[in-house]
């Protein structure tokens, strides 16, 4: 599941330079400056993905903001079963 992850991610970035690694094209849009490891905990288990980096900072995988929301809907179910097992 994190070699697909990672794989949208190169792309994903590959897109937004319009370039790939090492390619040089006069529609290049910036250049990669390694990979970062980020945690993302799904229904099923906790990946850890290299996320891309850019030198000038654009790039940000979209997935970040849901993971953040799916972060606190969970804890907001948790919490709601905690109230309802002292019952």
């Amino acid at each position: 599941m994190e070699q697909v992850f990672n794989q949208v991610l190169e792309a994903k970035v590959t897109e937004t330079l319009q370039a790939k690694p090492y390619e040089r094209t006069e529609e290049r849009q910036g250049y990669r400056n390694g990979f970062k490891p980020r945690n993302m905990t799904t229904r099923v288990r906790r990946l850890v993905l290299s996320v891309p980096q850019v030198r000038d900072g654009k790039f940000s995988p979209d997935f970040k903001g849901k993971e953040r929301r799916t972060g606190k809907a969970a804890e907001r179910t948790h919490r709601h079963r905690g109230e309802h097992e002292g019952e």
